[in-house]
């Protein structure tokens, strides 16, 4: 059984392949990858996504992820392996006004994945500590009035100390 974040809102899925990348909107917005019709066991329960991401302009990010550049360091060139080994990816997204706002959902959606399952999905880097801080500086930019103490005791709530 897959248990995963609430998706609610996101596009239709839609294959990896140019098209999806070149027909994805140029504004802020998180996207997500999965396997198609496909679920792999995670430390607990199964899940069927591979990768949460954010990005300032959607269709640059995503663009650039068709890309697999020299050195084999970059999310192009882990999403190619995957196809090729594992089978097909779908990609969906949700758009936002700002980036701020697409940060701030993107660690919500990290966040719950990581509470279902233990970990991150196996192609975001497994540091959460670095989601958490971005996700912080973001939610401050958003509610500046925030009070530290506020700040602390969300970070509390999320168990991100």
């Amino acid at each position: 059984m897959s248990t995963d974040p609430d998706l609610a809102g996101l596009c239709a899925w839609q294959p990896w392949c140019d098209e999806a990348a070149r027909s994805a909107p140029g504004v802020p917005g998180v996207y997500v990858f999965r396997l198609t019709g496909l679920a792999r066991e995670r430390i607990k329960c199964e899940s069927d996504l591979v990768y949460i991401g954010c990005a300032e302009n959607l269709n640059a990010r995503l663009e650039q992820h068709r890309l697999v550049r020299a050195d084999k360091e970059d999310k192009g060139y882990q999403l190619t392996r995957v196809t090729k080994e594992v089978g097909g990816l779908q990609v969906a997204y949700k758009t936002f006004c700002t980036a701020n706002e697409a940060n701030s959902f993107e660690w919500l959606l990290l966040h719950q994945f990581a509470l279902d399952h233990i970990e991150l999905p196996p192609l975001n880097d497994q540091k959460p500590g670095k989601v958490y801080k971005r996700a912080f500086e973001a939610l401050q930019k958003l509610h500046p009035s925030l009070r530290p103490v506020e700040l602390w005791q969300i970070r509390k709530r999320f168990g991100a100390d």
